[in-house]
């Protein structure tokens, strides 16, 4: 975050939303630097590029610090086309009552492809690193809590949908729409 959402790399810059907020509800002590904040019910956007349509290439990783308030199913990072366009994301997500950590990599025919972690994981109020990998080769993917592998299965081989919005802390459309918590 670094108390803005501008792109430093290329020009796929962000937008806090809503915009209403002041600014300060937007962004918190990270990690690592400042954090979006997503307490106040905001998310951050950023438009649909061809440079983040990555589930064209050889594979894909979406990471991420988070430092949830609760254990609550919540998105962390998503695209979406809107219109229940869903696409691939990461997030907590539950088995019952159990909090996992879950990545649904859909593909570009709007399957779902759901993996998900052992429940228990999941600890509200402290820093975890989360990360999903996929290799469109081999159709192996990956769930990863604080750097260790905590589930790796066969998916099989499609080309993930990343062609909508890329969000962050917000679920626009499909079963569930929903801001995180």
């Amino acid at each position: 975050g670094e108390s803005n959402t501008l792109d430093s790399v290329t020009m796929n810059h962000g937008a806090m939303l809503p915009p209403s907020l002041p600014s300060q509800f937007a962004y918190t002590t990270g990690r690592h630097g400042a954090a979006f904040s997503m307490r106040s019910r905001n998310y951050v956007i950023v438009p649909a590029a061809p440079v983040l349509d990555v589930g064209r290439g050889a594979g894909l990783t979406v990471e991420a610090w988070v430092h949830p308030e609760n254990t609550r199913p919540q998105p962390f990072v998503e695209w979406n086309g809107g219109n229940g366009n869903r696409g691939v994301s990461l997030g907590f997500g539950y088995v019952i009552s159990d909090p996992t950590l879950e990545a649904d990599l859909v593909d570009t025919n709007g399957v779902s492809h759901l993996i998900r972690s052992p429940a228990g994981l999941i600890s509200s109020g402290v820093w975890e690193h989360v990360a999903v990998t996929y290799d469109s080769a081999s159709g192996q993917a990956a769930l990863y809590f604080n750097g260790v592998p905590v589930t790796q299965t066969n998916l099989g081989t499609f080309v993930p949908r990343t062609s909508g919005d890329l969000y962050f802390g917000y679920h626009p459309a499909g079963n569930y729409p929903d801001l995180a918590r």
